[in-house]
């Protein structure tokens, strides 16, 4: 039996979101939560609204994919493999309850649980002389621990892989914005069943760079001081990413929090040869021209964001955004972090995802930054027929990988700081790419919106970094993309994984 640990799908945190009257909370069948408002329930679909995103309309999911819809008010309503539905009594719980989930359509606090290899036992009342009960794990779907963790039984990726089932359709979300606007829904995010396409990536010519997008969904869990900074955008959760590539280019669009990146490779890489070489002429001379070029999208390394309509330019050391490449990285001061353990490789193993071939690459990169050891662990399943084109490796930091990576997971060990009480500097991200769109890319979807202003001497200036990230912190959390519970602290960093990484 698969358990999947969700520990990003924290109880406590969702039961503190802001609850408006007749929210709900839909939990499908690979154990993802949201609250929505739900609006009807046909035979086959379930129609919903994200209470934080109204301009987006009425969202919809298949019955099939949905697991329990958890009312605020009424009874609940639980939906078997098929899509029927049973209702069942409101349960009254508590945020420190054990709450069982079972594949049947049941729900109930558990007292006293105890897990065991093959089943559970628990009383159904807090009395001591309650009687025992005992049901076997294959009969579980999901139990909220006491704790504030979830663990998921229901092994859905197995009884929906495509050798068995045909994947159910994913739910409706709004319209792709252009490729430089605003973008979907966090919850039509999280509802997205995760995996693999239903039909073979068409239209890619074995050897030639890949050319189009890449749409796929990261979890990510940071350690607590990371959450907690003044500037830190960062937050735990799923983000999904739509990736633009052409050539040099790269432009990764996070429709999550509406942040971007755009990257070229050449311009890059001059400023990095310049910087390496201590040509701090040719590096100047190079800031330059990019700076008068920008709007002719030559920039070298831009991170912006449309709730901001501001950005900031890190072309003045584009190498400190290439973490995980093999080679030295340079500061704009002239500083350098040169690498201490490079284990990064292919390996023997391989494996099918989206009709590919992928062979396995994992390893550690390590390097010396600041003063201090910084880590990677870092495992990539990397398509061989879909070659990366020179600007891709910039949204995997550089990883040294000649293909396109379907899923990867990484790992990060910063150190714990005691100096001023830091603590401990370490996240863990995984993604799973969701659908593979080869077509032609136009050279404007690499430009920078009009009106936006970008700030220049992006890393170079400690104090212009800082207050771009902090703006764009305070649109996130006003927008309610971050922010939650701050009494549910964390130490360290906790992984949520489908079983297959082996952190």
């Amino acid at each position: 039996m698969k358990i999947k640990k969700l520990f990003g799908m924290i109880v406590c945190l969702l039961l503190a979101l802001p609850v408006h009257a007749d929210d709900d909370i839909l939990i499908t069948r690979d154990g993802k939560m949201a609250r929505v408002k739900v609006e009807k329930i046909s035979t086959s679909q379930v129609f919903y609204k994200d209470p934080k995103q109204k301009k987006l309309g009425t969202l919809d999911v298949p019955a099939t994919f949905v697991y329990m819809i958890l009312k605020e008010k009424g009874k609940n309503i639980f939906f078997d493999e098929d899509g029927n539905q049973m209702t069942s009594p409101v349960v009254k719980y508590d945020k420190k309850d054990d709450v069982v989930f079972l594949n049947k359509g049941e729900m109930f606090v558990a007292y006293n649980l105890s897990v065991n290899r093959d089943d559970i036992q628990y009383q159904l009342q807090d009395k001591k002389k309650a009687p025992w009960i005992t049901t076997k794990k294959d009969d579980l779907f999901l139990i909220w621990n006491s704790d504030g963790t979830s663990s998921l039984y229901y092994d859905y990726d197995s009884r929906h892989s495509q050798q068995d089932v045909a994947q159910p359709t994913p739910p409706a979300v709004a319209p792709q914005a252009p490729a430089a606007s605003n973008v979907a829904a966090p919850v039509a995010a999280a509802l997205k069943p995760s995996g693999e396409q239903t039909t073979p990536i068409a239209n890619v010519q074995r050897g030639e760079p890949f050319e189009g997008e890449i749409v796929y969904e990261t979890y990510e869990n940071y350690s607590d001081y990371i959450l907690k900074m003044a500037n830190s955008i960062y937050f735990n959760g799923v983000h999904k990413v739509r990736l633009i590539v052409k050539g040099d280019w790269m432009h990764m669009i996070d429709e999550t929090t509406g942040c971007h990146i755009i990257v070229n490779d050449a311009a890059a890489r001059a400023i990095m040869n310049a910087q390496g070489k201590r040509k701090s002429r040719n590096t100047a001379d190079l800031l330059s021209n990019l700076s008068k070029n920008r709007s002719n999208n030559s920039c070298s390394y831009v991170h912006f964001c449309d709730y901001t309509k501001t950005g900031l330019d890190m072309s003045d050391a584009p190498g400190t955004q290439y973490m995980l490449s093999p080679g030295e990285i340079y500061y704009a001061d002239g500083t350098t972090a040169p690498i201490t353990q490079y284990t990064f490789d292919k390996t023997a193993e391989t494996k099918n995802i989206l009709g590919q071939n992928c062979p396995f690459y994992e390893g550690t990169v390590a390097r010396k930054m600041g003063g201090m050891d910084q880590s990677y662990d870092v495992k990539a399943w990397v398509s061989d027929d879909l070659t990366a084109p020179a600007g891709y490796n910039w949204n995997l930091y550089g990883l040294d990988v000649p293909g396109i990576a379907l899923k990867w997971a990484m790992k990060y060990d910063g150190g714990h700081v005691s100096v001023m009480s830091v603590g401990e500097l370490s996240f863990y991200i995984e993604a799973d790419v969701v659908e593979v769109i080869p077509r032609p890319v136009d050279d404007e979807e690499f430009n920078i919106p009009e009106g936006y202003k970008i700030k220049s001497g992006g890393t170079s200036n400690v104090f212009k970094m800082l207050g771009y990230y902090k703006s764009v912190k305070k649109e996130l959390i006003k927008r309610g993309i971050k922010g939650g519970d701050n009494s549910q602290k964390t130490t360290g960093v906790h992984f949520k994984t489908d079983g297959e990484w082996d952190f």
